[in-house]
């Protein structure tokens, strides 16, 4: 499924207003704010200011934004308020900057050598002048672009700035709703019930509007057909107040009908919700009353019958499936009581006294048996022999069927059994007639037990058939099938509870002191009757206090009242939520409300993790929070594998050094200090202090670039006036030739010029010679801090450059180390492989082995001597 759709998909989730999405772009830290997940050209290129040139893009490229922060808002109004203000004072920050706070550039060591090459170079060309203007002009407006586009901490402090104003908001909401509660409790339910006291606040609203309309007839009249600014601004506010007003009485004119709609709505949902629970109730217990019987009636019948729920319920789906083997074992493992049934009679039983039920060789004995009693019958009944000899085939070859199909062997020998006696019975009448009483009371026996099997199959089978389809059905359709069949009951019980709750209590007479000559609308009635609607009862009489009535309502009557009351999309809630890339970047802002939960948004990227990256997850690294509540990152339990591996211990070291070179912003915990030999705030220590050192003397040669440039320019300055000189001479010869006179007034003139050069130079203040030794002194000592600052740069290198090289030398040998023990393990078991079966070829193996190291040791001794 494509991102887009699972996008907008989450924003059908969220109400449009409640999630707030700020993206940062990766590399001038321009923040961009969304309502939805994704970011949309159209509306998002709107919000980039224009900074100069190449600041604003034709589209937005999705690997250059990356997520900043989510703000999670409860109430949609309450975010888009944030997003509102967000927006606004983004703009601000970006056409109001101040210029003294734009910083100079940072370079990497890479660049500033690269800077220094290209100055090198135009230096020895002649051509470059450092720090001119055209240098400074477009320095100025790189810092200028990226001082205005960089706006990742202002959008966090704007952040906070603006969840502090909704927590004032909150505040003042609350103490406006409390302040509104006391009022009605005061006003609305006496001016609701009595018409005297209505009329009075009606008249008092009268005689308000009268003098404010006075008031602005007076201030038109003085202004005249001009007006002037203040007076019109405060004709204005008259008026608005003159508004607010006539809403007021309007208000205050329909109170009782809106104190009646609001009571009536709040008792409404509330007796609607008791009812609903009544009812809910009431059908409960039917279930309970219904289901309860029939799993009783159910259970009885599985312990009767000796069958397992379970095992019955799966025998039942195998059956359905095709496979009715387990069912009929169910069916065939057959109680005692069948047993007794189905007892062959004693001259059936062998030696050992086991039954038809217990071997299969009962009814082979007989068979034999009644095999060599056919020897005695005569030739003419061999034809009815044959017969009964292919009967007793036929049940063998049946009773074998059985046993094989898992029937069980009390069916077979019971068949068997009942086919010998028929055999009996055509072979030899004189035996039939003998044993006719036995052979009756096995037949019966045999009957029986067929009948009692017949009769326990039938039961199990509806059994099953009933268990199965009370686990089909569900929940909603077992109450909706209690609900068809006992609704008029169900109903009648719910009415009855529901009246006996809310039937009117009868309370002692108050003497109000009140005649009865005195008008009723004079007095203010203690209590209401009210005729409320029920969902799915129909309507009922409440008979309350007025006082209580409105307290209970009093939202729905703020509804009722919008300009008197608090409105409600000024409410504000301050269960937030800010789900951070980086959680550190929280500390930007300077305060935080303290109800705002920040919680890491989690591992989110464009592309695939790499793979030592994926090294890092595997381990398990997670982000918690120490005693102090910052933000850490710790490494596995320690006590989960006391001894880690030397690879696992490697790549953790690994990840380190990578997360320090991209500065993640996540500092090490205790446990990772002790895992890893340098602690990320000695790295950012030693990093602050390294470029700080490397800011000084890049000053120091910045200015002594400028001296150079100075003793260049008065070098240059001396070789004009030496060129000038030359060519005034050669200018004086040429003329003095042709006319003397002409060259001696030029002449003349000249040296009047430098007359007035030299007193003009005379009466500029001269430096003493403190000051001039001073100045060379001073000059000495920038000649002196260049070369200690150029020693020491080159010394920080080296230092940098050996260090860089001694980490790779020991993750080198480290790895070296890893892959030869690796090596040493697999060739150990190969050997010991080969040895088992060929101890010769594994010590021809040994010896190639032992002379390719040799031979690789006297290669790198070679090489090392080469180096050296």
């Amino acid at each position: 499924m494509k991102a887009g759709v699972l996008a907008r998909r989450a924003d059908v989730v969220a109400p449009h207003g409640t999630r707030i999405y700020a993206y940062r772009h990766w590399q001038t830290n321009r923040v961009l704010y969304s309502l939805s997940r994704s970011l949309d050209n159209t509306s998002s290129l709107k919000q980039l200011t224009f900074a100069g040139k190449k600041t604003v893009p034709r589209a937005l490229r999705k690997d250059h934004w990356k997520p900043f922060f989510t703000a999670k808002f409860e109430l949609p109004h309450q975010g888009l308020k944030a997003f509102k203000k967000l927006r606004e004072w983004r703009i601000l920050h970006e056409l109001n900057w101040d210029p003294e706070a734009v910083k100079p550039l940072e370079y990497t060591i890479e660049k500033q050598e690269e800077k220094e090459d290209e100055y090198d170079e135009w230096n020895e060309l002649g051509g470059w002048r450092v720090g001119g203007p055209r240098q400074r002009l477009s320095e100025w407006k790189l810092r200028k672009k990226k001082h205005i586009m960089n706006q990742a901490e202002n959008s966090v402090a704007d952040l906070a700035a603006v969840l502090m104003e909704q927590e004032k908001m909150a505040e003042g909401f609350s103490e406006r709703m409390e302040g509104f509660a006391q009022e009605a409790l005061s006003w609305v339910s006496t001016e609701a019930t009595n018409d005297t006291a209505r009329q009075e606040h009606l008249d008092r609203i009268n005689k308000k509007l009268q003098r404010m309309e006075k008031r602005v007839k007076a201030t038109k009249a003085k202004s005249g057909k001009r007006w002037d600014l203040s007076l019109a601004k405060k004709v204005q506010n008259l008026n608005f107040e003159i508004k607010r007003g006539k809403i007021e009485y309007h208000h205050v004119s329909k109170l009782p009908d809106k104190l009646r709609q609001a009571v009536t709505d709040t008792l409404s949902e509330k007796l609607s919700s008791d009812y609903s629970g009544i009812l809910h109730e009431e059908i409960t217990k039917s279930m309970r009353k219904k289901t309860g019987a029939r799993m009783y009636l159910l259970s009885k019948a599985l312990e009767r019958l000796g069958v397992d729920k379970e095992r019955l319920l799966m025998a039942k789906q195998e059956a359905d499936a095709g496979r009715p083997e387990l069912l009929d074992s169910i069916i065939m493992e057959v109680p005692a009581t069948l047993d007794k049934l189905s007892e062959p009679p004693r001259e059936l039983l062998d030696e050992d006294g086991e039954g038809p039920g217990g071997a299969s060789a009962t009814a082979d004995d007989q068979v034999s048996e009644n095999a060599v009693s056919w020897n005695s019958v005569p030739e003419n009944d061999v034809n009815r022999m044959e017969l009964a000899q292919h009967d007793v085939d036929i049940s063998t070859q049946s009773k074998d069927d059985a046993s094989r199909q898992g029937a069980g062997s009390a069916l077979a020998d019971v068949e068997v059994v009942e086919q010998t006696d028929n055999v009996q019975k055509y072979a030899n009448p004189l035996q039939h007639e003998q044993r006719v009483p036995e052979q009756q009371d096995a037949r019966a026996a045999a009957k029986a037990a067929q009948q009692a099997l017949k009769a326990r199959s039938a039961e199990i089978r509806l059994l099953a058939l009933r268990l199965q389809s009370d686990a089909a059905i569900t929940f909603s359709e077992l109450q909706r099938r209690v609900v068809i069949r006992d609704r008029s009951a169900i109903q009648d019980r719910a009415r009855a509870r529901f009246e006996q709750l809310h039937q009117p209590q009868a309370s002692d007479v108050i003497d109000s002191g009140v005649t009865e000559g005195e008008a009723k609308s004079n007095v203010t009635p203690s209590v209401m009757t009210l005729d409320v609607p029920v969902r799915g009862y129909g309507s009922i009489k409440v008979t309350r206090p007025v006082n209580d009535l409105v307290e209970s309502s009093i939202d729905k009557l703020r509804e009722q009242l919008p300009n008197l009351a608090p409105k409600p999309t000024e409410d504000v809630r301050l269960d937030i939520q800010i789900e951070w890339a980086n959680p550190l970047d929280a500390e930007f802002g300077r305060e935080w409300p303290s109800n705002v939960q920040h919680l890491p948004m989690g591992y989110s990227r464009n592309t695939s993790p790499t793979s030592h990256q994926r090294g890092v997850l595997e381990l398990e690294m997670r982000v918690v929070h120490d005693k102090d509540h910052t933000l850490i990152r710790r490494l596995p339990d320690s006590s989960k594998d006391p001894k880690p591996r030397a690879e696992d211990t490697l790549r953790i070291q690994l990840a380190e050094e990578l997360m320090r070179r991209n500065d993640s912003g996540i500092v090490m915990g205790r446990s990772a200090k002790k895992a890893v030999p340098s602690s990320r705030s000695s790295e950012r220590t030693r990093a602050a202090s390294l470029m700080k050192e490397k800011r000084r003397l890049a000053a120091v040669k910045v200015e002594n670039e400028m001296l150079e440039f100075q003793k260049r320019q008065a070098a240059e300055a001396a070789s004009a006036k030496q060129r000038k000189e030359d060519k005034r001479a050669e200018f004086i010869a040429k003329v003095e030739a042709e006319e003397p006179e002409k060259a001696a007034a030029i002449k003349r003139h000249w040296a009047r010029v430098e007359e007035l050069q030299l007193r003009k130079k005379e009466a500029m203040p001269k430096p003493t010679p403190e000051e001039e030794a001073e100045r060379a002194k001073r000059l000495q000592r920038r000649l002196e801090a260049r070369a200690v600052a150029q020693a020491k740069m080159a010394v920080i290198r080296e230092q940098e450059q050996a260090r860089e090289k001694q980490a790779f030398r020991e993750r080198t040998a480290a790895l070296q180390d890893l892959a030869r023990q690796r090596k040493e393990e697999k060739r150990a078991a190969f050997i010991a492989k080969v040895e088992a079966e060929e101890p010769e070829k594994a010590a021809a193996i040994r010896a190639h082995w032992a002379r390719k190291e040799q031979e690789r040791e006297e290669k790198r001794a070679e090489t090392e001597q080469k180096s050296t």
